[in-house]
């Protein structure tokens, strides 16, 4: 370890600076009495490792205090001495002159750049942060008088708590979505990543809301298994099936029934248009194509970052739509371009939600006005939501009863704006 080790009192540490570079100055061994945890209280998490590992080869990494003895960095490895009983432990002195703010900033770059965190956590500091600097600097908004009297024009933003932290602005806005779903819900602190709660807040703020019950209309929505209900269908009666089924392995036999299914439903000329995933695209086809005529193989250009398909080392940017038709062949209802642009996929209903404007135009080229939709997997009810606006009869199904409640609510919501 470089450096030398020295006991010392915290007295004798406000004299000793780190040197400016790329090494930190001395380690210092600091009673454990002086040093003060000033991060508000939280779960530690199981540290029994890290104590295990301290207690057989030494605490690797100093904690990082200031010159008062604040803790600014190592809260896990200073609970794991305290345990394990230890009367001082070696620190860094870091001289933040009585910064509370710097000392934060501190704690918290010194925190984005570990790895045994997790997302929780970061988010929850990094929100900390963003509030203490409103506090103090006025939050920036249209007419705030508050900033007018303290003679400041613009106020705090998360543009500049990003740019202190080193950080983006959208990183900063999901930091505070998922501290503020902690807030109301602490238990979503158990999740490792930030995605897991954000997607568990959504799903139980969807669940204090009223849904009414479906009334009989031309939009259908059925809580329920898909070879069950269908099955209720008459042969031949229906114009078009559209949907988005899930893409894993443990679904491929999903595929085999909808193409079965589909070849039953569908009146002849008519289309099954689904969305598909890449990986097991070749199965997917087959199964298709041993009951339905394949037509045609379009796709939806996913704009944005595209998503990282670790399995193959592929940045997957578009998703293909395939387009199936029971025989005898015909040619769709109106002229399409095979590639659609998606804007940016809607999230807010389902964890696998699609957006809308790709579903407009597939519902407009393959069916018409009156005629009957069907989605066996309704997800987050894109293609009810779609044909409610444009004057298709529809039934979907899902066997979620969260995606059931959602695709509800969503309808519900449309229908109350017109």
């Amino acid at each position: 370890m470089n450096g030398r080790v020295r006991t010392l009192i915290l007295s004798d540490a406000l004299n000793v600076r780190p040197r400016i570079g790329g090494r930190r100055g001395d380690i210092l061994k600091i009673k454990l009495s002086q040093i003060k945890s000033t991060e508000p209280k939280r779960e530690h998490g199981d540290i029994s490792d890290l104590k295990q590992s301290i207690a057989d080869i030494g605490l690797i990494n100093p904690l990082t205090i200031d010159e008062a003895g604040r803790l600014l960095a190592g809260r896990r490895r200073f609970q794991a001495v305290k345990e394990l009983g230890w009367a001082e432990v070696e620190c860094y002195v870091l001289p933040v002159n009585g910064d509370q703010l710097k000392a934060f900033r501190i704690a918290i770059n010194e925190n984005l750049k570990r790895k045994n965190l997790t997302d929780p956590e970061v988010a929850t500091a990094i929100k900390e942060y963003d509030e203490m600097k409103r506090k103090l600097e006025g939050s920036k908004s249209a007419g705030n008088p508050n900033l007018l009297q303290c003679g400041k024009l613009e106020g705090w933003t998360q543009d500049r708590t990003a740019q202190e932290l080193g950080i983006s602005q959208q990183a900063v806005t999901k930091a505070i979505k998922i501290a503020t779903a902690i807030e109301e819900y602490p238990d979503l602190a158990n999740y490792q990543k930030g995605t897991p709660v954000l997607k568990e807040y959504a799903k139980r703020e969807r669940q204090k809301l009223i849904v009414q019950p479906m009334v009989e209309s031309d939009i259908r929505i059925i809580l329920g298994d898909m070879k069950g209900e269908l099955a209720r269908l008459a042969d031949n009666s229906v114009s078009l099936i559209l949907t988005d089924p899930p893409y894993a392995a443990e679904f491929l036999e999903a595929w085999q029934d909808l193409a079965k299914i589909s070849a039953r439903l569908l009146k002849p000329s008519g289309f099954l248009v689904a969305y598909s995933g890449q990986l097991y695209l070749d199965k997917v086809m087959k199964y298709l194509g041993e009951h339905l005529t394949y037509y045609w193989l379009a796709g939806v250009w996913l704009k944005g970052a595209p998503s990282h398909r670790f399995e193959r080392h592929i940045q997957n940017a578009f998703k293909p739509i395939l387009i199936y038709q029971k025989p005898p062949l015909a040619k769709q209802v109106e002229w399409m371009v095979d590639l659609l642009e998606s804007p940016v996929a809607d999230k807010g209903y389902h964890s696998y939600g699609q957006s809308e404007a790709p579903f407009v135009i597939l519902l407009q080229s393959f069916s018409s006005p009156g005629e009957l939709v069907i989605d066996p997997f309704c997800g987050g009810g894109v293609v009810p939501y779609v044909c409610q606006k444009l004057g298709r009869k529809c039934l979907a199904i899902d066997s979620d009863k969260d995606a059931y409640q959602t695709t509800l609510l969503r309808l519900q919501n449309d229908q109350a704006q017109i």
